[in-house]
């Protein structure tokens, strides 16, 4: 089994490309593709992928995300599974900041990204979804592909694994959202 690292599509150009809205079709072929590479794959440790991210140009994206970072979800080691067909970002508020990873990096690169902490989402599968916390922060970095957009464009490199505030590196945005840097917020 190779890994979700091996299979990424990792050259820039065409990560850099937004992928337009694409027919039902297209985005039923890619998610059914998508779980075909994450079923022969390790994908323990993965959050979600966007279609682009695996070399198909559809507007499309699955997230499967462990059922304990949603407060309403029953499950002991399930995972909350959401097909998302042409999504767009249509309302959010809030702000945080997390170190990710991404499986169209290099594995041990990681970035300190400043996402919204409650997002809602318009598909057109599922019609309007609201999320927050760790799910929304997943689908914004999936969405974020479908964009153009990888963590290394909007987040500063992660020196090394943060484990909470007192870990952020002191350039970083503060994570309560004040839009300071962390060293002269919560940081001093």
């Amino acid at each position: 089994m190779d890994e979700l690292w091996n299979v990424c599509v990792k050259d820039p150009e065409i990560l850099h490309r937004k992928v337009e809205d694409s027919t039902p079709e297209e985005c039923e072929e890619a998610i059914k593709k998508i779980r075909e590479i994450m079923a022969a794959n390790d994908s323990r440790n993965c959050f979600g992928l966007a279609a682009n991210q695996v070399g198909i140009n559809a507007r499309a994206c699955l997230l499967t995300i462990p059922h304990h970072y949603f407060s309403d979800k029953p499950g002991r080691h399930s995972r909350v599974t959401y097909e998302l067909h042409n999504p767009h970002i249509i309302d959010w508020g809030g702000t945080t900041v997390n170190q990710e990873w991404c499986y169209s990096l290099q594995p041990h690169d990681s970035y300190v990204v400043q996402r919204h902490k409650e997002i809602t989402i318009k598909d057109d599968k599922n019609g309007l979804t609201k999320l927050n916390g760790i799910p929304a922060y997943a689908a914004q970095h999936e969405i974020d592909h479908l964009n153009g957009r990888l963590i290394s464009d909007k987040g500063a490199p992660a020196k090394e694994v943060i484990k909470g505030p007192k870990d952020m590196p002191k350039n970083a945005p503060c994570y309560c959202g004040s839009g300071k840097k962390f060293k002269r917020c919560h940081g001093k």
